[in-house]
């Protein structure tokens, strides 16, 4: 035998003791994390009934998302629309928190809850703030504290609106 095998099988048995001590990797989970996320596209139904669901095709350009939760259920009523949301994204798709309609036909509008101040009529945002509301339509005040999204039209013209979720 060599002097060097004693090093050399001193040296083996402390990488192997060395070794044994190390702190195993946190397991893996098979269920993928969720990510917190938000997007701005049109929001489209998909499939053929009875088997549709709702989906957003980003204004990037990229990949359809599938849209998932109460939140996305409200959506249903706003096909093709421009929106912003924000969920947690999974494999499923994105599973909405909230989200504020941001263009109806190519045009902007705002998105908040009909209110008044005073003898203003106006919406408070979903953003935060207020939009005032020259010469709202009977059918407009009739919606005191439902969400609706509303036109920007020029002054001496009235806004048009749709209802985003009744209550």
């Amino acid at each position: 035998m060599s002097a060097r095998f004693p090093l050399l099988l001193t040296l083996i048995v402390a990488a192997q003791a060395t070794l044994g001590c190390a702190v195993p990797p946190p397991e893996q989970s098979n269920t993928p994390a969720s990510v917190r996320d938000t997007l701005v596209g049109t929001v489209a139904e998909v499939g053929s009934l009875p088997a549709t669901w709702i989906s957003l095709r980003p204004s990037d350009g990229s990949r359809s998302i599938t849209l998932l939760g109460a939140a996305a259920a409200a959506l249903s009523m706003l096909t093709g629309a421009e929106v912003w949301v924000e969920g947690s994204r999974s494999t499923q798709g994105l599973e909405v928190s909230r989200f504020v309609v941001r263009g109806i036909n190519g045009q902007p509008v705002d998105d908040g809850t009909v209110a008044t101040k005073g003898a203003e009529w106006g919406i408070q945002l979903t953003g935060g703030g207020w939009r005032s509301v020259s010469l709202p339509s009977p059918e407009l005040t009739a919606l005191v504290g439902q969400r609706v999204w509303i036109s920007r039209p020029p002054p001496d013209r009235t806004a048009s609106f749709g209802v985003i979720r009744a209550n």
